[in-house]
């Protein structure tokens, strides 16, 4: 609701915002002016300054489709009647003020009431006011510049604390200069410029007030708002995340009425409503919570890995926002275990027909063995017989789910692992490689050494031992038995 009071005007004429710097652009969020002791909303009667009728007014974005100034105006529709709302401008000197003005647009047309307070050195610190009214219209279909310097005003002394007439004004129409010079000379004072006491709906912007070098102008925008989330990061297949969004405006309040959609995508996807009842062939209940008054929370429960947001929907006076998204990771479950007959078993929760999944060391390295998993989700791996120690299994990310490795679980190697080579080390040779690479040539008769002369007797050479792999000899047969020469029949043949 706006104020209707003037009361408050500091008619002591102190500098306004603008008289210290060149002429200046200042964005306003909302109805929030920076610097109300120069410009901020009016609230008036149309038939007298403060003669207004109860009414909660409601600024919304305004409703043309292009404004002069930025990217969106401030729009109001009154009940119709008496109230008239606009720009209300205070002045330290009304002689020196050269520019009071804004830009209007009804789609209807509307009319405007622009009053202009005066007072007079002589009242100064007290509540009366000389206040001149001039009545102005705004034609229907385009922005259009109102401004309070130029117009005639009929003028009337009021105590504005009351609103109660003290004395009349001149007969005729007068403008302020004129005026101010005939009562006393330069003073503090007002313009106000209001729309719509008809009904009409209309909009406002590009506010304008200063002297001549130092103008500021007031750009009407909606609030700028931030819209947040936060909540579970991690869950199994169809498990709960808590979601929590927040709504503030640019100086970090609630925005008033607000309310957050949310959202959600899967993979690369179209960003889509989130709805309580999902199924059918239209989805009812869209999650929509309110945002005002406290941060909202939402629980869902994804079977796949999904990213979410929470969007605010431009409302009246207030910018739409979306937050950044948030991805919540589902990790499938993967049980593992090992069994006598040296293989390591389990299940993928939820199963995914045809997936891969490796055996691994718990501490790193390579795949040692794959398998496939089955419909049901059962998988089986064989462990290498030179296997041993604390084994995981693990599943790649696949179908929407993160990668998953199971708990570690212990088997012992059946047979130690062959060293590994060492690459810088070449192969040692063989006898049989040397022999065949490099014949060795036999000595020759004469080239073989002589015996050396021993004084020990010679020893009978043992005969070889067989061992345990050889075969024992088998006898020979009476026709394999050599000769054994008859000394009766043997003869000697001497050299003749």
């Amino acid at each position: 609701m706006l104020a209707a009071s003037l009361v408050a005007i500091p008619f002591s004429g102190s500098d306004s915002a603008e008289a210290a710097a060149a002429t200046t652009t200042v964005v306003v969020r909302g109805t929030a002016f920076p610097d109300p002791l120069t410009a901020q909303l009016s609230f008036t009667g149309y038939a007298t300054l403060k003669g207004t009728t109860p009414e909660t007014v409601r600024p919304i974005i305004g409703n043309a489709v292009v404004p002069p100034s930025g990217a969106r105006s401030l729009g109001f529709d009154l009940a119709g009647g008496n109230n008239s709302v606009g720009a209300l401008f205070m002045r330290p000197s009304m002689l020196q003020t050269t520019t009071a003005e804004l830009q209007v647009h009804a789609a209807a047309g509307t009319r405007g009431v622009v009053y202009a307070g005066y007072q007079a050195p002589a009242d100064a610190g007290t509540t009366r006011v000389w206040v001149g009214r001039a009545e102005v219209a705004v034609g229907a279909g385009a922005w259009q510049r109102v401004s309070a310097l130029g117009l005639r005003f009929a003028w009337s002394k009021r105590d504005l604390a009351t609103g109660a007439q003290l004395a009349a004004g001149p007969a005729a129409v007068i403008n302020v200069p004129s005026f101010v010079r005939g009562h006393g000379g330069d003073g503090a004072g007002f313009y106000s410029l209001g729309f719509g006491s008809d009904g009409n709906a209309f909009s406002i912007d590009t506010l304008k007030v200063g002297t001549a070098g130092a103008t500021r102008v007031y750009d009407l925008e909606g609030l700028a708002t931030t819209t947040t989330i936060s909540g579970t990061t991690d869950v199994a297949p169809g498990g709960p995340a808590r979601l929590t969004g927040a709504l503030r405006d640019q100086s970090g309040a609630r925005v008033p009425g607000s309310t957050l959609l949310l959202e959600q995508r899967v993979g690369s996807g179209p960003w889509e409503t989130v709805y309580r009842n999902p199924d059918g062939p239209r989805p009812t209940d869209p999650v929509v919570v309110p945002a005002d008054a406290t941060d909202p929370q939402v629980v869902v429960m994804p079977e796949r890995t999904t990213s979410y947001r929470f969007r605010f929907v431009d409302r009246p006076l207030a910018e739409g926002s979306a937050s950044a998204p948030f991805t919540v990771a589902v990790t499938p479950t993967l049980t593992a275990r090992a069994t006598a007959e040296r293989l390591v078993v389990g299940r993928v929760t939820p199963a995914i027909d045809g997936a891969s999944v490796t055996l691994r060391y718990a501490d790193g390295g390579g795949a040692l063995a794959t398998a496939r998993v089955d419909a049901d989700g059962h998988y089986e791996l064989a462990v290498p017989p030179e296997v041993g120690g604390a084994l995981v299994v693990r599943l790649d990310g696949v179908d929407g789910l993160e990668p998953a490795t199971s708990e570690p679980v212990r088997v012992e190697a059946l047979v130690s692992a062959p060293p590994a080579a060492d690459p810088a080390q070449p192969p040692a040779e063989t006898p049989d490689e040397t022999a065949a690479d490099e014949p060795t040539e036999q000595p020759t008769e004469s080239e073989a050494p002589a015996e050396q002369p021993t004084d020990e007797p010679e020893q009978e050479a043992p005969a070889p031992e067989q061992t345990p792999t050889q075969a024992p000899a088998t006898p020979a047969t009476p026709a394999q038995q050599p000769a054994v020469p008859d000394p009766a029949t043997e003869t000697t043949t001497s050299a003749p």
